[in-house]
């Protein structure tokens, strides 16, 4: 799996997920991922067949790797104009196919970031990173 890919998927999961509650259903986000039907059906659409049901949004692990196929197709150095970094897979993740030119995907990063440096900063044994 693409390093990147992996780390921005960890951060995906810090922003969706809060106080335990990574199962919410908020609308048809679904799972820890909070991924809806729609991506689902792009990822199956991806695949060629019918790999993953809605259901397999609860599952940690499907969720990954979910996330990774759909991140690996659509967030892509000929799609994007560039090499991809954590933002773009984030922002990918978040606003779909043309996500790194959205300004809601855009918000989302920044609530990852502010998210991050919340937490890393509050941690006993460590100061904050970078991401």
């Amino acid at each position: 799996m693409n390093v990147l890919i992996a780390k921005s998927i960890l951060l995906i999961f810090l922003a969706e997920t809060t106080e335990g509650t990574d199962y919410r259903n908020d609308g048809d986000s679904l799972g820890p991922l909070q991924i809806t039907r729609i991506f689902v059906d792009d990822v199956n659409r991806i695949l060629g067949k019918q790999w993953y049901s809605y259901e397999n949004r609860i599952d940690y692990k499907k969720s990954t790797e979910m996330a990774t196929v759909y991140l690996t197709y659509h967030c892509t150095r000929d799609k994007i104009g560039h090499e991809p970094d954590l933002k773009d897979y984030c922002m990918t993740f978040k606003g779909g196919p043309h996500g790194v030119w959205k300004q809601s995907a855009l918000n989302y990063w920044d609530r990852i970031v502010v998210k991050y440096y919340k937490l890393s900063e509050n941690h006993p044994t460590r100061k904050a990173v970078r991401i």
